[in-house]
């Protein structure tokens, strides 16, 4: 059993202090939550928002074990934290969302896959190998073919951990780690749809969403909602999620990424177990957004049903290329002055090349037509540093 919330001495726990994890202490401002959150960077962004921030690494048992239990609920704002540690805090009593079990499966991208196609749940055609020299010898014995995708196992975000493998030699640049290799699709869309679900049995979901990503940096960039696609596909989607969501057994949020195919599939990308970069467009075009639908689920309170007030667009606002060093958001002055358009700064002191910064968003009614709106507004601010331009890596 969960205990109530709204009780003076309730503590709700946090593992990660990032911009995920800043926009759940908003919400949990709303019901005067007491809140811990742990990261091992001392100017994370929830450094200075939350009540109690601890300092350890979120892959170290100990470290985990030790902040987990002073928590009445703990949940997570990125996945890659010491799964075993969550499972010993559970057993002792702490309430952890989501479930270790769930989490294990979910952190390692080759368990993900298999776990899919366990359950008969379809995905992109994906191959598993242990290290490059096997990926390589596959490729040269024409067992594996290109071009196709690689994906660490562990450890990505944000771009990082994925690589598009258009020869052999593109092999050279990538880390010796346990990988998968996805094959190509004939893709239409990428889509995103975030489920939220609480111990009561509760399942709702947001109207699908449609992301463009930076063809480089395999970075979202844009972010719609919902997505172009027709009423009776875009639920097909949400079905499925909510399906995979009871198959994990997750409570609060999960965010599920999938392959829109142009001969009518969907195929399941990945899934997180959290809120999700997919999702900040919830704030500002659905009457709840992730976050508190998030934080109802893992405390166990009622969901209610998301629905679309307007439609949005999000865009990622990244560090530009050549800077590195404290932070300056230039230009936000103009957007601020454009109706229908919100702001987010995600509180990090440094910038660095294509690293999240912030994020804006714009709300309308025709989404052709804010989707022209916000690359024209994209323009109109860089988050720049302020100090020396020391780095021009991308």
């Amino acid at each position: 059993m969960v205990k109530s919330p709204f009780t003076s001495d309730f503590v709700l726990g946090i593992l990660g202090g990032g911009q995920l994890g800043r926009m759940l202490l908003d919400e949990a401002r709303r019901f005067n939550l007491k809140t811990r959150v742990l990261d091992s960077s001392p100017d994370a962004p929830c450094a200075h928002v939350c009540d109690e921030y601890v300092l350890g690494n979120l892959l170290h048992e100990e470290d985990v074990i030790r902040f987990g239990r002073s928590c009445d609920v703990l949940t997570l704002e990125i996945e890659h934290v010491h799964a075993g540690a969550l499972r010993k805090l559970r057993d002792s009593g702490v309430v952890v969302h989501p479930n270790p079990e769930a989490l294990l499966t979910i952190q390692d991208k080759s368990l993900q896959k298999k776990w899919l196609m366990a359950h008969e749940w379809p995905t992109a055609p994906v191959h598993f190998y242990e290290g490059l020299k096997p990926l390589s010898d596959a490729i040269h014995a024409g067992r594996q073919t290109l071009p196709s995708f690689w994906k660490s196992n562990r450890l990505g975000y944000d771009g990082k951990g994925v690589r598009a493998l258009r020869s052999v030699d593109d092999l050279l640049s990538l880390p010796d780690v346990p990988c998968i290799v996805e094959e190509p699709i004939d893709l239409a869309c990428e889509v995103a749809v975030l489920v939220a679900r609480n111990m009561r049995g509760q399942v709702t979901a947001f109207p699908p969403c449609e992301m463009v990503f930076h063809p480089k940096a395999n970075l979202v960039e844009e972010v719609l909602m919902p997505a172009r696609l027709s009423s009776e596909v875009l639920r097909e989607a949400i079905e499925l999620s909510k399906q995979i969501t009871k198959d994990l057994d997750v409570c609060g949020l999960l965010a599920i990424e999938f392959f829109y195919t142009r001969d009518g599939r969907w195929l399941v990308n990945e899934m997180a177990p959290r809120p999700h970069n997919s999702g900040h467009v919830t704030i500002e075009s659905c009457n709840y957004s992730q976050y508190a639908q998030h934080l109802r689920g893992i405390l166990n309170l009622p969901l209610h049903t998301p629905e679309s007030l307007h439609t949005g667009i999000m865009v990622n606002l990244v560090g530009a290329e050549g800077h590195s060093g404290p932070a300056r958001f230039e230009g936000a002055d103009q957007l601020l002055g454009v109706p229908g358009v919100y702001v987010h700064a995600y509180g990090k002191a440094e910038t660095r090349p294509m690293r999240k910064m912030g994020h804006f968003t714009v709300v309308g009614s025709d989404p052709d037509d804010l989707i022209r709106r916000a690359r024209e507004l994209k323009s109109l601010i860089r988050v720049v540093s302020s100090g020396v331009q020391s780095d021009t890596s991308s």
